[in-house]
């Protein structure tokens, strides 16, 4: 509506946080005049330590100027070949750039002003752990507003007697589709569809995503385990850091990181 060669959405955060995104000054037509990705240097940014806006990573190019601006950008032998540092940084000093303010008066989500940058392993993991508070900032069960995804088709989740009778239970907890509760206990979790958790077993303050399985007596605990991994059984994860950090992947803030398709010695 504006006629801009490139638009890009926009919000508010604080000046501490500036480090983490790529953050723009703008005009008062909302031009954008400079474009800084992840800058070190705060106080040009914001003299008097308020708040800066920052690029929410989102773009709404020209089609004929983004394909133009690509074919260019391979062709720079010094480029980067990023978005925030060479392509956009380029076009701001021969384009209309301008800024879309999200958490304005138009568009749906307004209201809510509901936004997360997941580009770190621990924001990934606060950004799924919120979706378990009580009224969580991001509502799945709002009518009025889909998510609009692919959608598996799977049998329902359930929850059975393990082989000694010890009944499955989830707590505060998202189980997805085609997930088995065989005698253990999920805890303030996340399970995506086809998930097995075997007799016994404990998941607790953890992501599992699709087809992973926990053996009988296995306990997992701040953990974010990648697809298809099979857990034998009475495996201990998130439980001794030493021994964690030996197989796999920790975050700044402790979580446990088990990669795609990981096999455990012996299975």
């Amino acid at each position: 509506s504006r006629g801009n060669d490139l638009t890009i959405a926009c919000m508010e955060v604080p000046l501490s946080q500036a480090s983490q995104f790529g953050i723009v000054n703008v005009d008062d037509d909302l031009q954008i005049t400079s474009f800084t990705e992840k800058p070190t240097e705060f106080t040009k940014l914001s003299p008097d330590g308020g708040r800066v806006l920052a690029s929410m990573g989102i773009y709404l190019f020209s089609t004929r100027l983004l394909i133009d601006m690509l074919q260019e950008d391979h062709r720079q032998a010094d480029s980067g070949h990023d978005f925030g540092c060479d392509v956009i940084p380029r076009l701001i000093e021969t384009h209309k750039v301008n800024v879309y303010r999200f958490g304005g008066e138009a568009g749906r989500v307004s209201p809510d002003q509901y936004w997360r940058d997941v580009g770190t392993i621990d924001s990934f993991y606060d950004a799924n752990m919120e979706l378990l508070q009580p009224v969580p900032k991001l509502d799945l069960y709002q009518e009025d507003w889909p998510i609009r995804t692919y959608q598996q088709q799977t049998p329902p989740a359930r929850t059975v007697p393990g082989h000694t009778g010890t009944e499955g239970i989830f707590i505060n907890s998202i189980v997805s589709g085609g997930v088995v509760i065989a005698g253990g206990s999920v805890q303030t979790s996340i399970l995506f569809p086809d998930c097995y958790i075997g007799d016994h077993a404990f998941v607790e303050d953890s992501i599992l995503f699709e087809g992973v399985q926990i053996g009988n007596g296995a306990r997992v605990r701040r953990c974010i385990i990648d697809k298809h991994v099979q857990v034998p059984p009475a495996e201990l994860i998130g439980y001794d850091p030493a021994l964690d950090r030996e197989r796999f992947t920790i975050s700044d803030l402790g979580i446990v990181i088990v990669p795609k398709g990981y096999r455990f010695p012996g299975t």
